[in-house]
């Protein structure tokens, strides 16, 4: 595989270098074994697992090419428990993608999208980047009624992206296609709702700086063929559409896809504004997944104040989809969400946020367009309004801090609740969540001694069915040899509550080891215990059905 890879990338070689540098392989190779056991529960794993996984950078006369590797017993989602990705081999400035491979152009155009052939990237001169790619996106998937994955034909395609930056803006120009094989599959789709489909798109990005101010902007323009069976279209293509080499049909649409900021930063204060529209229906086969009919609006600012004890952020902004007026449903999202820190001194540090989430869906039920007798009849509509509401804070205190011990306590709380609200009715609280914990921590530097103490308290649940979480904690870990053992062991207990009644108590013991030798090797072994009782069936308050869970992982790793 090696000298697989060394051909598939000998074409970036400089000849003038053959003869001069080395070779060199660089990287790591892990292997772990997992035993389990279970008493008085269902297992909830396999008693016995191996993973094996290692990665690779060899590197040859200035080119070097990435690879890694995985191998388990696990059953994997796609078929096969060994696969090799693909190498990324990079000489210089030129740097090329082998096998299966992804790359983005921009979030309209190719975005992550997974693909089986070759791609390029290169900076010959500063400020200038190309990128291409060329590869199978999808493979041909025949239709078969026993088996659960999607059917699909097989569809390729090639993109092409270039930009120019100095030192205060850039420009960007992209391009991707992509198109299937409608004669891929032994049968048409049609009868699960998959067509062959084409698809060209444009991008255009551009950012620019004016002292204290950065606008930028990143758009699309996106021409989808829905049925490449369809008749042609013989209105042609007008204005900008000339542009695209995509056939017309008379399943073929154009939609529009872009984003605009604009940030201003003061001596110690910062504003931003941000806008970004999404056609209803754009689409691009260079992305798995893709938001779209919405219209974005968003504010942010940032401060810094009293000589930088005091750091305040905060972001608002609106959304709403339903742009064509052509949905049932409008939906409309208010975000804002507040950052505070506070740090007196170098031994106090206090921080807080707050979020607000707020979701605003207006309904109209279709019987009422079909039973309206004039457009002037009275047709309520049912409104239905969500909030989210977060909260978090936290304080620290550091007591000592020198060259001997450092000791630190530190308390932290978080808050969530959602309400809901429908039409004229009454707000509707849902469920609330706190958590709160305090913790306090002692690290001997001299003896590599670190201990710790706390306390957890979790409530959540509405309150008829509110359930409680509570207990101490502890922890410690010890180096020994220069560091190159070190042993840890924590202990948690908890607690559990419901309505007030004992529900359950858990035992959390956990015993872990990692031994370092020659700098190259390393050996692990972890001993994880989980002890729980639970009330016996028909029982309340009374904790006497034990269960037990032991697992233990040994794992050994070597780095070259």
């Amino acid at each position: 595989m090696l000298l697989l890879g060394i051909s598939l990338c000998s074409l970036a070689q400089d000849l003038t270098k053959i003869g001069k540098g080395g070779v060199k392989l660089s990287g790591g190779i892990s292997a772990n074994q997992v035993f389990y056991y279970s008493d008085g529960i269902n297992a909830r794993r396999d008693p016995y697992n191996y993973f094996l996984s290692g990665n690779a950078t060899l590197s040859l006369y200035g080119i070097t090419m990435p690879f890694s590797f995985s191998f388990s017993n696990q059953r994997f989602s796609y078929g096969q428990p060994f696969n090799i990705v693909g190498l990324s081999p990079r000489y210089k400035w030129i740097t090329a993608h082998i096998g299966w491979r992804s790359m983005t152009f921009s979030p309209y155009t190719l975005n992550g999208h997974r693909f089986f052939g070759a791609g390029v990237e290169i900076e010959p001169i500063k400020g200038w980047k190309t990128s291409a790619m060329y590869g199978q996106l999808l493979k041909a998937v025949n239709y078969d009624s026993t088996v659960t994955s999607r059917p699909a034909y097989e569809r390729h395609g090639y993109g092409l992206k270039t930009q120019y930056t100095w030192g205060k803006g850039s420009v960007g120009a992209s391009m991707f296609t992509a198109s299937d094989f409608a004669n891929s599959t032994n049968v048409p789709l049609d009868a699960v709702g998959v067509t062959p489909q084409q698809n060209v798109v444009l991008g255009l990005s551009l950012t620019k700086k004016i002292e204290n101010m950065i606008l930028s902007f990143e758009g699309a323009r996106s021409a989808i063929t829905v049925d490449t069976r369809s008749e042609v279209d013989n209105d042609g293509k007008k204005g900008v559409d000339a542009l695209f080499f995509l056939p017309k049909k008379t399943s073929t649409a154009y939609y529009n896809a872009f984003k605009a900021n604009a940030t201003y930063q003061f001596k110690w204060f910062g504003l931003g504004l941000g806008y970004e529209r999404i056609d209803p229906g754009y689409k691009t086969l260079g992305a798995y997944y893709f938001n779209q009919d919405l219209q974005n609006i968003t504010g942010n600012f940032n401060a810094t104040l009293f000589k930088n004890k005091i750091t305040l952020s905060g972001n608002a902004g609106t959304q709403h989809d339903n742009l064509d007026k052509s949905k049932v449903a409008t939906m409309k999202r208010f975000v804002g969400a507040m950052n505070l820190g506070f740090v007196p001194s170098q031994k106090w540090n206090f921080s807080f946020s707050y979020s607000n989430f707020q979701s605003f869906a207006n309904i109209q039920p279709q019987i009422r367009n079909i039973t309206r007798l004039t457009p002037y009849d009275n047709m309520d509509t049912l409104n239905f309004v969500q909030i989210s509401q977060s909260m978090q804070g936290s304080a620290m205190h550091i007591i000592r801090a020198d060259q001997e011990l450092s000791s630190t306590v530190m308390v932290s709380g978080s808050y969530q609740q959602s309400t809901e609200k429908r039409g004229g009715n009454g707000a509707s609280a849902g469920p609330a969540f706190y958590n709160a914990n305090a913790n306090y921590g002692l690290n001997f530097l001299k003896t590599k001694l670190s201990m710790s103490i706390g306390a957890n308290t979790n409530i959540s649940g509405p309150s008829d069915a509110q359930t409680i979480f509570i207990g101490p904690m502890a922890s410690a870990n010890k180096g020994f040899y220069e560091g190159k053992l070190r042993c840890g062991l924590s202990v948690n207990w908890n607690k559990v509550l419901l309505n007030g009644q004992s529900n359950s108590s858990i035992w959390n013991i956990g015993q872990n080891n990692s031994l370092t030798l020659a700098k190259k090797h390393q050996l692990n072994l972890s001993t994880s215990y989980v002890h729980m009782k639970q009330p016996s069936l028909g029982q309340v308050g009374t904790l006497s059905r034990a269960m037990n869970e032991v697992t233990v992982t040994l794992g050994y790793g070597y780095s070259f």
